[in-house]
């Protein structure tokens, strides 16, 4: 079937063009050197057929003459007794006799038949008539042409002269315009006027002889031209008949001449059914140049479109190819070279899932989850089992598991310890055992149960185990070099990622640590602040979670309500333990502590973002607060959501120069600061929280994470 879409490509257009200028210039290259050979040899076998015709009527008029003279000698003496000659009638082998006549200096004596009077003798004619040869005349009018042939008498002086017949001296010649092959013929004279010409015209045919000068001087006595007639054009082939040596006259000329179109009949036949046979060429080239590129074609628009849609990420693209050659082998290499991607990207999507889950869920649920269902992906696994060590949640370690189906279950709690597994180290890197030598932390799996051999491989960071997992082979189903290659690779990638999360989550736990102490440290400068930071990060981090913000700014406020008073180590325990009014100079050393403390943040880069929070949570929204007088939405917001926390806590805690507040009277007094001293839009939120029985029962870290 025919294919359009296959030949839009550019290897089929150059098939094409391949196929084409391979057939059909070769053909017409034979075609036009068969034409040219034909034609020639056409030509040739014309002109030889021309010159073998003009060969026997050369020979016989010669001869048709002789046999007149001595003819003529024999009824010399008839002509002398006037016998009669039966006419004038002459023998068979002879021309046909008109009259006859015997003269003597110019005087007829007698005469047979109607014979006109004859021109006078030339010197020539009569030295010849002397010596006892004969002589011949032609005589050419309107009529037609008369030839006298004059022989000498016996009798010394006499000429017996004889009137032929012209057309029986050249029947034998013009017997030729018989045939078919003949077109025109005419015998001319030595200047080349006709004595005769039939068939044609013949008016074309005398000027195609060459002039009696030029004869001569080529000393040519035969030719063959090509020549145009009323008739057409024409071959004409000539040959000169010597009369000179027996008869004293010039050569006469025999031209008889065939149609170009009869001789290149056969060659115009060719050329008439060389389109045809063109057509039938082309056709059947055209067939099997689509068989070809249907072919050839099929399995590389199958192998483009298949690397297309590789390109476009469909690694389920696979290409079939029914020949055995090297399209064939090119598409089992395609296929495989599929297969080995798509089991590669799929280790690459199931290792970023596994890094996804670390980096922005920050669980090991999610990693472990995201591990279980990769591996499912990747190999045939009737069950598996992922056991994660968790130093964090007193030494108890977490047991995952996955049902025949692929899909992660729940975390299971198990009271183990790398330690309490001596087996881990004696399956690095990994081992594979039978159903029963399964672990037994892996039974609640179920791993081993469908009587599977099962892979047991460490998850191992530079010695440090933090897990381990058991994949479950089906009976039926078999693990190639390659799936053992991914599974272990997967291994590998998950166990990286895992002991980064337990290395993330032990460097955060110390910064919350070293955070809470350093807080510790700020509020011990003083009795009256004791836990004060703790509780406004916790508040702070509360009204966070209320108003939806994210965790990065919940986590900012967390941070810095931890050390938004830590600008108070510069300020003096006398100054903070007063009981009194504070003159101007201590009331400068307490309003210079947030400066203080963004100055003492400022080297720490990591305590960079929380510089605004600790310098301006003493601001106020009318703009009289300290240190630099902002005002509205000058302050950072975050900022001024601490700065509502801060002051809740502080009026609700006991002072050197004031009792403890009660909640009430605290709630109160930030409602009436609302538009002078705090953000409006805060302090509905900041009440309904307090107002809705939220309580310092659970860390405010939590909260965050």
């Amino acid at each position: 079937m025919f294919r359009p879409d296959l030949f839009r490509t550019k290897v089929a257009g150059r098939i094409l063009a391949l196929f084409f200028v391979g057939a059909i210039v070769p053909v017409l290259l034979l075609a036009g050197l068969t034409f040219r050979a034909v034609s020639s040899q056409l030509s040739n076998q014309s002109e030889a057929q021309l010159r073998q015709l003009l060969g026997g009527s050369v020979q016989i008029m010669p001869h048709q003459l002789v046999a007149a003279g001595a003819w003529a000698e024999a009824v010399d003496g008839v002509l002398l007794t006037g016998l009669p000659l039966q006419g004038g009638a002459a023998p068979a082998l002879i021309p046909s006799v008109d009259s006859l006549a015997l003269e003597e200096g110019g005087v007829r004596l007698a005469a047979v038949g109607s014979m006109g009077a004859t021109l006078p003798l030339s010197e020539a004619e009569r030295s010849r008539l002397a010596g006892g040869a004969p002589i011949l005349r032609t005589i050419t009018g309107p009529g037609g042409s008369d030839v006298h042939l004059g022989v000498p008498s016996s009798t010394q002086g006499r000429v017996v002269w004889v009137d032929l017949v012209a057309d029986s001296l050249w029947e034998a010649a013009l017997i030729l315009a018989a045939d078919p092959r003949v077109s025109d013929l005419c015998v001319l004279d030595a200047e080349s006027r006709p004595f005769v010409c039939k068939q044609g015209t013949g008016s074309g045919l005398p000027g195609a002889v060459p002039t009696r000068a030029e004869r001569t001087s080529a000393g040519g006595v035969a030719g063959v031209v090509e020549v145009d007639t009323p008739d057409g054009r024409q071959i004409a082939a000539w040959r000169s008949i010597f009369l000179r040596s027996s008869f004293g006259v010039p050569e006469w000329l025999i031209v008889v001449s065939e149609s170009t179109e009869s001789v290149y009949a056969p060659v115009a036949s060719f050329s008439y059914n060389l389109p045809l046979v063109l057509a039938v060429g082309l056709g059947l080239v055209f067939l099997l140049a689509n068989l070809l590129v249907k072919r050839t074609m099929e399995p590389l628009v199958q192998l483009s479109s298949g690397t297309e849609r590789i390109a476009r990420h469909d690694l389920t693209a696979r290409v079939e190819v029914g020949s055995d050659d090297e399209f064939g082998q090119l598409a089992s290499s395609f296929n495989t070279m599929a297969d080995r991607l798509s089991r590669q990207f799929r280790l690459i999507e199931a290792a970023a899932e596994v890094d996804r889950a670390v980096i922005e869920e920050g669980d090991a649920s999610a990693a472990s989850r995201a591990l279980m269902g990769g591996i499912g992906e990747l190999l045939p696994v009737d069950r598996a089992g992922l056991l994660l060590f968790d130093p964090g949640n007193d030494g108890l370690s977490i047991l995952f598991q996955s049902d025949p189906s692929g899909i992660s279950v729940a975390g299971v709690p198990k009271e183990t310890t790398p330690d309490d597994l001596p087996w881990l180290k004696e399956s690095a890197p990994y081992q594979i055992v039978t159903p029963n030598r399964v672990p037994e932390v892996f039974s609640a799996a179920e791993v081993g149960s469908s009587g599977g051999r099962v892979l047991i491989a460490p998850l191992a960071v530079r010695g440090t185990f933090v897990g381990a997992m058991a994949l479950e082979v089906g009976a039926d189903a078999t693990w190639t070099d390659d799936d053992m290659a991914q599974a272990l690779q997967l291994v590998h990638q998950a166990s990286v990622a895992l002991n980064e999360l337990r290395l993330r989550r032990e460097t955060l736990e110390m910064g919350w640590e070293a955070l809470g102490a350093l807080a510790i440290a700020i509020d011990a400068k003083s009795q009256w602040t004791s836990g004060h930071s703790e509780r406004v990060s916790e508040l702070a981090t509360g009204l966070a979670g209320r108003l939806e913000l994210s965790i990065e700014q919940r986590d900012l406020l967390h941070r810095g309500g931890l050390l938004h008073d830590i600008g108070k180590i510069g300020v003096s325990t006398e100054v903070l333990d007063y009981p009194g009014k504070l003159d101007d100079a201590m009331r400068q050393a307490i309003e210079a502590h947030p400066a203080i403390g963004a100055r003492i943040l400022e080297p720490i880069k990591v305590f960079r973002p929380l510089i605004p929070i600790v310098r301006h949570h003493h601001e106020r929204w009318d703009g009289k607060g300290y240190p630099d007088g902002l005002a509205g939405t000058d302050i950072p917001y975050l900022a001024r959501i601490l700065a509502v926390a801060d002051v809740y806590d502080a009026m609700k805690s006991a002072r050197p120069y004031r009792p403890a507040l009660s909640k009430e009277i605290v709630l109160e007094h930030i409602l009436e600061g609302a538009g002078s001293a705090f953000d409006p839009e805060l302090v509905e939120p900041f009440h309904d929280l307090i107002t809705s029985g939220w309580t310092f029962d659970s860390p405010g870290r939590a909260n965050v994470r």
